[in-house]
């Protein structure tokens, strides 16, 4: 069984790629209201504003039995992560922060409360022989209610 679960960076990164996207429809806009009849340039444009978009929904968790997908808007960037790997999760309103026992750096995302609730009902839940449940729920703090 398999759950998405939609998730955005940090803030900062949000807006940013989200302005250009919606720069790159509103250019394509201008471009059409030029002309009075269809303009291939701003066709085109608008193209590329249809990629960008699609690339920026394209941003997901999907929960795995014994691992979670994650998808980034950038397709080449996309990786599995085995359960096992997960040593710690922090939950703050929005944020959801994952450690890894490979010692990187935390992976923080931006998703709504029911996407944590769905995320940490998969992490609590998950099949016996991958990780322990009682083990990963000590690990859990700064649970928000």
């Amino acid at each position: 069984m398999k759950k998405n679960i939609r998730w955005q960076p940090e803030t900062a990164q949000s807006i940013i790629y989200w302005s250009s996207t919606f720069i790159i429809l509103f250019l394509s806009l201008i471009l059409s209201l030029e002309n009075t009849r269809p303009y291939w340039k701003s066709n085109i444009i608008m193209g590329v504003f249809f990629v960008f978009l699609l690339l920026g929904l394209r941003r997901s968790f999907v929960l795995k039995k014994d691992a979670i997908r994650i998808k980034y808007a950038a397709f080449w960037r996309d990786r599995d992560i085995s359960i096992d790997e997960i040593k710690e999760v922090r939950v703050q309103k929005r944020k959801v922060s994952l450690s890894f026992a490979t010692g990187k750096e935390p992976f923080v995302i931006f998703v709504n409360r029911k996407a944590q609730q769905k995320l940490l009902e998969h992490l609590k839940h998950p099949m016996e022989e991958a990780i322990k449940p009682s083990s990963l729920l000590n690990k859990t703090k700064d649970l928000v209610e």
